[in-house]
C-alpha cells in the first residue's frame, strides 16, 4: 500500500487524469440521458481502482467492488443493445428516453433544480477539499528546515558513532514535516521524525524553529493513556554551508539499553526533492533505451549513436 501511495503521488498528471475520470463518470450519472455513458466510464475507472486495491492490498476492496456492481446494475438495461451493436455489429436503435412528466415546464423546472443541486454539491465538495489541503495537504505552508535531512555525522554523549547498519542507536535521517490538523480551530504544529540505522523511528514529535535564535523546540508527547506532561527539548543549530547544518542539544530517547537524557551533536545535509530520480527524471517523448536496465539509478543511461545514414 505504501508503494502504491508513493507512485500515485509521484505524478501530478496521473492524479489529475484519474481524478478527472472519476468525476466525469459521476457527473454523467446525474442525468438520465447520459447515464449509460457515465456507467461505462465509472465501470472502467472503478475496475482500475479495484485492481489496485486487490493487487496492492489496500483496505477498501469491498467498497470499490460495490461501486463496480453499481455500475453493472446501471448498465444492465442496455447490455443487450451494447452486445448487438458493438459485438454483433447489428444496426439497432437505443432505448428511448421517456420524460419524467407530461408537462414540459415541470420537466424543465426539475432539470433546473437537479442542475443546481449537482453544481452545489460539486462546489461544496471542491471547496472542502481545498480547505483540507490547506490544513494537511499540498497547500499547507512549509515550515523552516522543511524536508528530508541525511545524518552525515552523529555524536552521542561526546562519542562519535560511525554509520554502521548494526548500530540501532545511531540516527540515519531527520525529517521536518508540515503541520497536520483536521480542524481549522485547532491548528497543528509541524512534525519531526528521526529514523535510526535499522529503519525504525527513534523519536518523533512537534517542533518549532526560531530562525533568529537558531533554535529548534522539540515537543514530545507523553505515553498514551498516561498523565505524563509533554517533554520539551531545546536544540540549537547553525548553518555550516548551504543545505548543511549542525544540530546539538539534549534529547531523551532510548539508546544503549536505557531511556535517559543524552547529549547529541548531529550534522545534517538536506536531501531535496530534486535529488530523487522519481521526481527529477522528467518526461521523454522518445527513449532510445529503457532507463531502468542500466547500472546505478543515479547515472544516466549510455548514449547510443544514431544509425548510419543511408547512401
Amino acid at each position: 500500500m505504501h508503494l502504491l501511495w508513493t507512485f500515485m503521488g509521484a505524478s501530478e498528471g496521473y492524479n489529475w487524469f484519474t481524478g478527472a475520470g472519476e468525476m466525469l463518470g459521476g457527473l454523467l450519472l446525474c442525468t438520465r440521458r447520459t447515464t449509460l455513458l457515465g456507467a461505462l466510464i465509472t465501470f472502467g475507472v472503478m475496475a482500475h481502482v479495484a485492481a489496485l486495491n486487490f493487487c496492492y492490498d489496500v483496505p477498501v476492496k469491498l467498497f470499490s467492488s460495490h461501486l463496480i456492481l453499481m455500475s453493472l446494475f446501471l448498465l444492465a438495461p442496455d447490455l443487450r443493445w451494447l452486445g448487438r451493436v458493438f459485438v454483433l455489429g447489428r444496426p439497432e436503435a437505443p432505448r428511448g428516453y421517456t420524460p419524467l412528466t407530461r408537462q414540459p415546464r415541470l420537466n424543465w423546472t426539475l432539470a433546473f433544480l437537479r442542475t443546481v443541486i449537482v453544481l452545489t454539491f460539486v462546489g461544496v465538495t471542491l471547496y472542502g477539499n481545498y480547505e483540507r489541503s490547506k490544513l494537511y495537504g499540498l497547500l499547507t505552508s512549509e515550515p523552516p528546515l522543511f524536508g528530508l535531512w541525511e545524518v552525515e555525522e552523529f555524536a552521542l554523549d561526546g562519542t562519535i558513532r560511525p554509520p554502521l547498519t548494526t548500530d540501532a542507536d545511531r540516527w540515519q535521517r531527520v525529517t521536518f514535516n508540515k503541520a497536520f490538523t483536521l480542524r481549522k480551530s485547532n491548528p497543528g504544529k509541524p512534525r519531526l521524525a528521526i529514523t535510526n540505522m535499522l529503519g525504525k523511528s527513534v523519536l518523533f514529535g512537534e517542533f518549532e524553529v526560531d530562525e533568529e535564535k537558531k533554535t529548534i523546540n522539540l515537543t514530545r508527547p507523553g505515553a498514551p493513556g498516561s498523565k505524563t506532561p509533554p517533554t520539551v527539548h531545546v536544540l540549537s543549530y547553525k548553518e555550516v554551508e548551504p543545505e548543511v547544518i549542525d544540530v546539538e542539544g539534549e534529547v531523551t530517547f532510548l539508546a544503549d539499553g536505557k531511556s535517559a537524557p543524552k547529549q547529541v551533536k548531529v550534522r545534517l545535509r538536506h536531501y531535496g526533492q530534486e535529488k530523487f530520480l522519481l521526481s527529477n527524471r522528467g518526461f521523454h517523448w522518445i527513449n532510445e533505451t529503457p532507463y531502468n536496465t542500466y547500472g546505478p539509478r543515479n547515472e544516466p543511461p549510455p548514449k547510443i549513436p544514431p544509425p548510419p545514414k543511408r547512401p
